[in-house]
């Protein structure tokens, strides 16, 4: 009988220099996809303007933080304060703005170092996700839910905008990929990492940390005592360091910002009432318009496949594991706000089970081909929709570059809306005032009530310089509900307000007013 000269399918029985091809080549490919996805969202970021509340709000922290030292936690000014009181302690994770602190101390600060650094932490988003979808599925499969993770709106979306979403959902899915190769202080680490990123992060914890109870004891080997011993070290080995990088995060915000510290059982309850009587997952989580805008159709299409197909594996248990102890927590913990942006550090395990799903057709050649071309489309839309909101028409980047380079530095300004701090780099006091007891939707809603006279009394009184008049801001009041932006009739009365001084510019649809100094105080002296 001659010998078959057909290669075994086990590479475990090939030479390692032939063994090792197939994964270089696919390595290599996978990385193609990680760099151009990458540098793509880059030029994409670069290319608009910081406009939405939440980045500016990250961004601003970030630029406090570098100016004042890495050494302590910066007030939160002067993004919303108007200078009395000086600021506030901002409450977000420190993560993302400590390392964009750390990293403009060197380079300076500018808005596309800021896209570059969200950049990097989309690739390794990326490549977690690829990492851990080759531990759980054939190369190829692990190729396509690379791609479906590359063109997953949500991903897209915010790694283009700059949230801390992206940054705290690459460090859980290392931490992943790090307790599947049974690395516990590492995956520890991490998971430390991704909680400083943001707090829902902490929600992949318990599954991982079930995960390695099965990996060390029914997974393992040897008498049961044995295996017990083993789960008591990996339990220590995953907790004690996750718990040092988070202690002093705690302790600090117990000693700054109690109010922002986890709650307790009893508000739990009340949540998960609130949960139940409020339909809550009616609006947010089940809502089929939010999961097709945030998941997509393809990553859609292959979670339907995977159920249709009953495509599941013993290795995907673990998956629906961590996604189901996931959702469960994340919606009773935040039943008050479940927009499925938070749902994002679970967001690469649908990607790994759609990629299953779709088994049958990466399996023909028409069919992988079909599925690239419809990641990239929709990669290529959701980036274009997102830079097209993030524009600024060129009246408005001419205003803000005025107030930017003509005048001071700490000049307080009103406008409704917290670009002007990325912009124009100028204090907004549009919501601080609103805290302050103004009422309504800032400083605007307060001073619709008085006469033209009582308004620039009231700047003048809160040390506001400036007043711009954005037309794509203004309602009319008069039919439509108090909302975000000028009432007309307000804008009315800033027209004609003695003390405001009009600024020449050409602005098509914006006006920019400039409070005046009011007239020097005559004495009875002076008359007589």
């Amino acid at each position: 009988m001659t010998p078959s000269t057909t290669l075994p399918n086990d590479s475990a029985t090939l030479p390692k220099d032939l063994a090792a091809a197939p994964a270089r080549r696919y390595g290599l490919i996978a990385t193609a996809i990680i760099l151009g996805a990458s540098l793509t969202v880059f030029a994409v970021g670069v290319s608009g303007s910081v406009t939405k509340a939440d980045e500016v709000h990250h961004f601003g922290f970030a630029q406090n933080w570098a100016r004042q030292g890495l050494l302590h936690r910066p007030l939160f000014n002067p993004i919303y304060d108007s200078g009395d009181p000086p600021g506030y302690y901002y409450n977000g994770m420190p993560l993302w703005a400590a390392g964009l602190a750390a990293l403009w101390q060197l380079t300076g600060i500018h808005t596309w170092i800021a896209q570059l650094y969200q950049a990097a932490w989309y690739a390794l988003l990326l490549t977690t996700t690829y990492l851990l979808a080759r531990r759980l599925l054939e190369p190829v499969g692990a190729l396509v839910a690379l791609v479906l993770a590359a063109s997953l709106p949500m991903f897209n979306a915010f790694s283009v905008l700059l949230y801390m979403d992206v940054p705290t959902t690459a460090m859980g899915m290392l931490s992943a990929v790090l307790v599947r190769d049974r690395r516990y202080v590492l995956a520890s680490v991490a998971m430390g990492l991704a909680y400083l990123g943001k707090q829902n992060a902490l929600f992949l914890a318990p599954p991982l940390a079930l995960w390695i109870a099965w990996n060390e004891t029914f997974g393992g080997q040897g008498p049961w005592p044995r295996r017990l011993a083993r789960l008591a070290t990996a339990g220590a080995l995953f907790a004690v360091p996750m718990v040092l990088v988070v202690l002093p995060d705690v302790l600090w915000r117990r000693t700054h910002l109690p109010q922002s510290l986890s709650p307790g059982l009893d508000s739990l309850k009340q949540r998960a009432s609130i949960l139940i009587s409020s339909h809550r997952l009616e609006t947010s989580l089940i809502n089929p318009v939010d999961l097709a805008m945030y998941f997509g159709g393809l990553a859609g299409l292959g979670m339907l496949l995977y159920v249709l197909r009953r495509a599941w594996r013993s290795l995907d248990a673990w998956v629906w594991l961590c996604l189901g102890l996931y959702l469960a927590a994340m919606t009773l913990v935040f039943s008050i706000n479940t927009d499925i942006r938070y749902f994002m550090p679970a967001a690469p395990l649908v990607a790994l089970l759609a990629a299953r799903g779709l088994e049958p057709l990466w399996k023909r050649r028409w069919g992988l081909a079909a599925i690239a071309l419809i990641a990239a489309i929709q990669f290529v839309a959701v980036l274009g929709y997102t830079t097209w909101r993030r524009q600024l028409s060129p009246s408005q980047k001419a205003v803000f570059a005025y107030l930017r380079d003509q005048t001071p530095e700490r000049s307080l300004v009103l406008y409704p809306g917290e670009v002007l701090v990325t912009e124009a780099r100028r204090p907004p006091v549009w919501s601080s005032l609103r805290h302050a007891g103004t009422g309504g939707y800032g400083l605007t809603a307060f001073l619709r009530h008085q006469t033209p006279e009582e308004i620039v009394e009231t700047l003048r009184a809160n040390h506001i310089r400036y007043a711009v008049v954005d037309d794509t801001h203004i309602y009319d009041d008069t039919v439509q509900p108090e909302q975000n932006g000028y009432p007309q009739s307000f804008v009315e009365k800033l027209k004609t307000a003695p003390g405001l001084q009009l600024v020449e510019g050409q602005w098509p649809g914006m006006a920019v007013y400039r409070v005046t100094d009011p007239p020097p105080q005559t004495t009875d002296g002076a008359d007589s």
